[in-house]
């Protein structure tokens, strides 16, 4: 058997072998915060972040992620209370995603 031959066998084979033995990652608990900030004090309205927060969300919540926390034009407290709050969540979970 020739070298180059020989050597595109051994790649399959390893191949093969790698998707045998590769078992996919179930995640038991997944939490997520997604944040949507469209209204700010000192600039005009942004019309997208709200809406791409929804999105998000949504798709999240596709994904299977049992808590998804959607929240939109926070302001500065009530922010880092909702992180504050997802970090407690977010503790015994094998994913988290803000």
């Amino acid at each position: 058997m020739n070298t180059h031959r020989y050597l595109k066998l051994r790649k399959i084979f390893l191949a093969a072998a790698l998707l045998l033995m590769c078992q996919p990652a179930w995640a038991e608990k997944r939490v997520a915060l997604v944040l949507g900030n469209s209204a700010y004090q000192n600039v005009a309205q942004l019309p997208n972040p709200v809406n791409d927060g929804a999105i998000i969300a949504a798709k999240l919540r596709e994904a299977g992620f049992d808590v998804v926390d959607s929240r939109h034009d926070l302001p500065a407290a009530e922010t880092r209370r909702a992180l504050r709050d997802f970090a407690d969540r977010s503790r015994d979970a094998d994913i988290a995603v803000v």
